[in-house]
């Protein structure tokens, strides 16, 4: 899809690292006003410090965390930070589950419609945390979403607004690209999901 101006908005791309292949969780910020170079630097900051108190505890140690890309979205050409401080592996042991094995968070903004809500697709978890074939504990469930409320308030704490970032409209390309801010995350069950294109080439 060609470039989609955002204003005074960014992308947060969590970036890691799954036998071999690239994987990534995204959200976006909005910034009140132009964004500088320190916003950014700040944001990225903020997400890699979240990554490495509340994300990389609850992810199986087959994965591995890389750096944080935040890129702003005013222009295609444009600022960008990269925070990798806490780069390094998941502190699950034992063994992990699938590679397209997932747990969702929903983002939820107050509004209906898909292009005001967002998902967080859980990097894979170790197995120990899998209460059947089809779901895990509740603990589990709660930690995740408690630590997804945290990344919310690193954000937030950072000078950004947490945002659902919309840029279709009933399937076409919006003329400006839309945010709505997230107002919670939940865990809305306790199934694991599906990410398909986290299995390795050939599947």
């Amino acid at each position: 899809m060609p470039f989609l101006s955002v204003p005074d908005a960014a992308e947060i791309i969590i970036q890691g690292t799954l036998q071999g292949q690239a994987i990534a969780n995204v959200i976006g910020a909005q910034h009140v006003g132009a964004y500088t170079q320190t916003d950014l630097d700040n944001l990225s900051n903020a997400v890699d410090g979240w990554v490495g108190s509340d994300y990389l505890p609850l992810v199986a140690n087959s994965v591995t965390y890389d750096q944080t890309h935040v890129r702003g979205l005013n222009s295609i050409v444009d600022l960008e930070s990269v925070d990798g401080t806490n780069t390094g592996p998941g502190t699950q042991s034992g063994s992990s589950m699938p590679a397209n094995a997932s747990f969702v968070i929903t983002m939820r903004t107050g509004h209906t419609g898909r292009s005001a809500r967002g998902r967080f697709y859980w990097w894979p978890f170790a197995s120990s945390v899998a209460l059947s074939a089809q779901t895990v504990t509740t603990a589990f469930a709660s930690a995740a979403e408690v630590a997804i409320g945290n990344l919310l308030a690193a954000i937030s704490v950072a000078g950004w607004t947490p945002v659902v970032i919309s840029r279709r409209s009933n399937g076409a390309p919006r003329l400006v690209g839309v945010t709505t801010p997230i107002t919670l995350a939940v865990a809305r069950n306790n199934e694991i999901d599906s990410q398909r294109h986290r299995l390795l080439r050939g599947h």
